[in-house]
């Protein structure tokens, strides 16, 4: 060990000797650059450490070697541009054209097999550690300041360390002697290379303060100044200055020939020595070019000049030494800073001070802190919430989203000045703060807004390959990459031909195939609504006719069309699988099509993912009747999506046999076997697909199509992306109407639980519960068309599991549904807690309480949780509920219709359920039950929604509800939490629906004056029930809101005077004294006391009629 010691201790001695001589650095210049001299003399302070090679960061412009090169002796390429500093674009601009022989002097010559790549290469660092323990520490301390691929490379006697990151970029811009980009577009990729090395310079910073976090104490004072080769040419100690010393005040230029002037710069440059503070210049006759020096760099040039011969060993190295020594340049002094004196030296014009230019992450960190109270530390933690990299989107700036985080540090006074300033240094108008993205399949973005000044919102519009793209950055995500894919989609030979995009988003490749690939007519199928509202805006923003896109809201699998496209696209990662059988239905039949389907594919495996998907889509083709061959003529790498994951593209051909057969064999297609079923399933898509497509919901098995004319249109739900408790409650909760939220945090349960993983969670398979099952997907409660079922639950989900699987395929064949509401462990004592009795699904799904009642599942609002899983298809009949409660659904589409209070007195609830089920509660054949002649106003008071998977839905108490399961198996869970002080509901109330205890007595008041009236005759009953009626709605003041629902047309604000019979009078004088005391005394509030008086007079309607 001792000897090990004791060599690396002589080489850091070797070491930092040749770097006092500014030499023995082992990267290509041979020495340390100018911006990576802070942290490397730090590195070399700590006594375990020395630092063996670096680079700080550089632009270049490399040419790949060819041919002449070759023959020239440039084996390697050559370094066309170089500058570890913010690139030049019109230099770089100016070097591309050289190349190419586009100056007006022909340049260089066009090399015809000339290769240009445009590079950004970011800080790098290799350190010798005495220890691996001490290699170890500076690795850590370096990933912490964002050096992720930072390792050790160990060996018996040595530990080396490199330092790095993954800011680069690499841009061919010339290939073979062609252009590939315009000057601008070379211009934009140098302004992005210049934005890296900003940020590479930002990392660089939260290293060297890293560094002195961890080892600051452990430092050795700083010796002598690697850097100042003067006093190590002198001997001088370290503050001392020589009598010989060179005079070196003022400003100093090289004045050199033109000729050599691009190498003498690089050279000076090289070694730090040219003044960044002045712009370059030229002499009056314009024969030579001025180079400005810095006082050290004149100070060298002037030493080695002295030293005469002995002094030229290294001018192959220098440059600007070798041009002095040949006369081909000069080091003089500017004529303003040249002492006036006999004899004074050759003077130089003075050159012009460069414009000091910050970048704005340099702006936007010294704006910061400058705000921040002298008696606030900048501690890293804080300099790491000041950002070094944002996404610019139009006017608006979107941050990190762990941006100016703490209110600790970033009060609400510093606030108001810092996001005002961080706008400026940015160039915009407008700020947010990215967050994560919610964890459902919809990938909602849960940005937030930090400063509109004019209010304008999160909306942004922002143009990419000559399309406007818009969305709402707090509501949407916003993919900027896949660029060349975008691209690719404007150029495909598409013209005249119909597509479908089954995941459109906000449009990012329909709007380059309707805008640039000629399409005929695209169908843009999208479930979320926010990217749906999107969509819409930017085929308007983007001038497409209405009559091109037809926009289907809602899960493809079923709203897609079915037979009509030529082209499908699939763009959804990781994988769109579940959707590969719809795209091949909305094929053509007859002619085939292609189909780009899109894909994360670890490296090594994509050739197994190609021929898997040919044989699956020559299987599911099959499936519908199709013989096909089918054959993946490309594949497109998009990009890097992970490590070793490759985001990918395959472009599907699909062609039938009988045009195809050569072709198949030809290119050896995959061929579909013998076509099955007789295309049964493919005419059954075809019917549904055309009703569902006038109808917009999914019908249910065996639904007939007459429904159409029955169908009534309902009003749109309220939505509101991620609320905050104040919203929610002033909103919806207040206003007593129906609400789905979209953005939540509930955890990954939206993206999981497929009856499959539901099945796979330890504690779920083995538990009994009862499920309805029906022969019918109507189910009915009032006439029990079904029949309860104990079974293990795993058994029901590997059900729903085998449904899924063979479900999409038109009117489903089944002839069972089941349908699972959870209860308790003790159903005859508890209400169900199913995040308590299965944990393990706890852990993927959490209640919003904090929103919903601003409390948690344990305090009195809370009542119960309620796990649903039912088959695809089936409808439940509708009820209503007595307490609050949200809808989380989970699984599937939902279908949700609601019906207000007011309507209650046309829905003829028994008990808590209404008789109207199936296709009668759209109405059939234009006709409405007439057994129940109320319904259809009912109906036309009702709001309907499609739930997807992550929303959740409220629903307030009194709101009956019919739901339906749209495609396939649905999973959801419903919490209730009362909306009333926990004394005023019945103590053994299990499932949430028992009226209010004031209610109930008021309901057993209805349910007493009907059989009192009974006893009479028809025209008395009629009669003393209307007088019963009228005066209940009179009293409670809720004429309006039920009148119409009733009896429409004939309820009157008075009640007939005409003394009635005695046994009435006892009885409507009963009822009006408990429904005035429930709506006066026991409910607070009015819109509780006018849902219950509705509730009343929908069970005295029902048990008037039958009476």
């Amino acid at each position: 060990m001792a000897s090990t010691a004791g060599a690396f201790a002589q080489r850091k001695a070797q070491t930092l000797a040749e770097l006092a001589a500014d030499s023995g650095d082992f990267s290509r210049a041979g020495h340390v650059d100018e911006r990576a001299r802070p942290i490397v003399g730090l590195v070399n302070r700590h006594p375990s450490f020395f630092t063996t090679s670096s680079c700080a960061g550089r632009v270049s412009l490399f040419a790949d070697p060819t041919t002449a090169t070759r023959a020239a002796g440039m084996k390697g390429g050559e370094w066309v541009y170089v500058n570890h500093d913010p690139a030049d674009a019109d230099a770089i601009v100016a070097a591309v054209r050289r190349k190419l022989g586009e100056d007006e002097d022909g340049g260089e010559g066009m090399d015809p097999e000339c290769t240009l790549v445009l590079r950004f290469e970011p800080f790098i660092l290799s350190v010798e550690a005495s220890a691996l323990e001490e290699g170890a520490r500076l690795v850590a301390a370096a990933r912490d300041a964002g050096y992720r691929e930072s390792g050790i490379t160990a060996s018996d006697k040595r530990f080396i360390l490199a330092v790095r990151c993954s800011i680069r970029m690499e841009v061919p811009v010339v290939s073979c002697g062609e252009r590939l980009v315009t000057d601008d577009a070379l211009r934009r990729l140098v302004s992005i290379a210049n934005d890296k090395h900003a940020a590479n310079s930002s990392r660089a910073e939260r290293l060297m303060e890293r560094f002195i976090a961890v080892f600051g104490d452990e430092l050795e004072a700083p010796a002598t100044r690697g850097g100042d080769r003067a006093a190590a040419a002198r001997g001088d100690e370290a503050g001392e200055t020589s009598e010989s010393a060179p005079h070196i005040e003022g400003e100093w230029v090289l004045m050199v020939d033109k000729l050599a002037a691009k190498r003498c710069k690089d050279g000076i440059k090289s070694a730090g020595w040219l003044d960044q503070g002045r712009r370059a210049g030229a002499s009056d006759d314009g024969k030579r070019v001025a180079l400005p020096v810095t006082s050290a760099g004149a100070a060298e040039l002037v030493i080695a000049n002295s030293l005469g011969g002995n002094g030229w060993e290294d001018c192959k190295s220098l440059p600007a030494l070798e041009a002095i020594r040949d006369g081909h340049a000069e080091l003089v002094q500017s004529d303003e800073s040249a002492p006036d004196s006999p004899g004074k030296p050759p003077t130089a014009p003075k050159l012009q001070a460069k414009q000091s230019r910050q970048s704005p992450a340099a702006t936007m960190k010294a704006a910061a802190l400058a705000l921040l109270p002298r008696t606030t530390p900048q501690t890293p933690a804080i300099i790491a919430e000041i950002p070094t990299k944002w996404e610019k989107l139009g006017d608006l700036a979107l941050l990190p989203s762990c941006s100016f985080l703490s209110d600790e540090v970033w009060t609400m006074g510093v606030r108001e000045r810092l996001y005002p300033a961080v706008a400026e240094a940015l160039g915009v108008a407008r700020l947010a703060r990215q967050a994560e993205v919610s964890q459902g399949p919809k990938r909602e973005s849960r940005a937030v807004m930090l400063w509109d000044p004019v209010n304008v919102g999160g909306w942004i519009e922002t143009k990419e390959l000559g399309v406007t793209y818009g969305l709402d950055v707090t509501k949407v995500m916003f993919s900027s990459g896949n660029g060349t894919e975008k691209a690719r989609m404007g150029r495909v030979h598409a013209a005249g031909e119909t597509v479908v995009d089954l995941f459109a988003g906000i449009g990012y490749y329909t709007l380059q195939l309707l805008r640039h690939a000629g399409v005929a007519k695209v169908f843009a199928c999208e479930w979320n609504p926010n990217s749906v509202a999107a969509l819409r805006r930017n085929l308007q923003l983007n001038g497409v006719e209405s009559n091109r896109c037809e926009v289907r809201e809602g899960d493809n699998r079923r709203v897609a069309p079915v037979g009509v496209a030529d082209r499908v696209l699939l763009g959804l990662l990781p994988d769109s699988e579940t959707s590969w059988p719809t795209a091949v239905a909305a094929l053509r039949a007859e002619t085939g099509g292609v189909m780009h389907v899109h894909g994360n594919v670890a490296s090594g495996e994509e050739e197994a993912w190609t021929r898997r998907l040919e044989s699956e889509v020559a299987a599911l083709a099959a499936d519908l009747g199709r013989e096909w061959a089918v054959r993946v003529e490309h594949v497109e790498r998009v990009k890097w999506y992970a490590p070793r994951v490759r985001h990918l593209v395959a472009d599907v051909r699909c062609v039938p046999t009988r045009l195809g057969a050569v072709w198949a064999a030809g290119v050896g297609a995959a061929t579909s076997p013998m076509a099955r079923n007789s295309n049964e399933k493919l005419a059954a898509m075809l019917d549904a697909n055309e009703v569902e497509k006038k109808l917009k919901v999914k019908l249910p098995p065996g639904s007939p199509e007459s429904v159409l004319d029955g169908a009534m249109s309902s009003q749109p739900v309220r939505r509101m992306h991620r609320p905050s408790p104040a919203d929610f409650r002033a909103g919806p909760s207040t206003h007593r109407e129906p609400c789905v939220m979209t953005g939540l945090d509930i955890g990954p349960a939206p993206w999981t639980w497929s009856p499959a993983h539901v099945a796979s969670v330890p504690g779920v398979r083995e538990p009994e519960v009862s499920v309805h099952v029906s022969d019918t997907p109507h189910l009915d409660f009032v006439r029990k068309n079904f029949k309860f079922k104990n079974m293990p639950f795993g058994e029901l989900l590997d059900e729903l599991t085998a449904e899924a699987r063979t479900e999409g395929t038109g009117h489903d064949k089944k002839k069972t549904w089941y349908y699972l509401r959870s209860i308790g462990r003790n159903p005859r004592k508890e209400p169900a807690h199913c995040l308590a009795q299965f944990p393990g699904l706890a852990k993927e799904l959490r209640i919003p309480s904090d929103i919903l009642w601003g409390g948690s599942t344990d305090d009195d609002q809370y009542f119960s949780a309620v796990l649903r899983c039912s088959s695809g298809g089936l409808r439940l009949w509708t009820h209503y509920d007595a307490m609050d409660n949200a809808l989380i659904q989970l699984h599937g589409e939902k279908r949700v219709l609601l019906f207000p209070p007011a309507a209650s007195a046309g829905l003829y609830l028994d008990g808590s359920s209404s008789p109207v089920v199936g296709p009668a509660v759209d109405g059939v054949d234009g006709k409405w039950p007439e057994e129940f002649p109320a319904y259809r106003a009912a109906r036309a008071m009702a709001v309907e929604v499609t739930l997807q998977p992550g929303d959740v839905l409220f629903i307030p108490a009194l709101w009956a509800h019919h739901v339906e399961a749209l495609h396939g198996p649905s999973i959801a869970v419903n919490v209730f939490f009362r909306e009333l002080p926990k004394s005023m509901y019945p103590a053994k109330d299990l499932y949430g629906n028992a009226d209010p205890i004031a209610a109930g007595k008021a309901l057993d008041a209805c349910e007493t004056a009907a059989r009192e009236l009974s006893s009479l005759p028809r025209d008395h009953r009629v009669f003393y029930g209307g007088v019963a009626v009228a005066r209940m709605m009179r009293d409670l003041r809720i004429e309006d809101e039920v009148g119409v629902v009733v009896v429409p047309g004939s309820i009157a604000p008075k009640v007939s005077k005409q003394k009635p019979d005695k046994p009435f009078e006892e009885v409507a004088t009963a009822v009006t004294q408990t429904v005035t005391q429930v709506s006066t005394v026991n409910l607070a509030g009015v819109a509780t006391g006018v849902a219950v008086g509705i509730a009343l007079c929908g069970v005295a309607s029902h048990v008037w009629r039958r009476s």
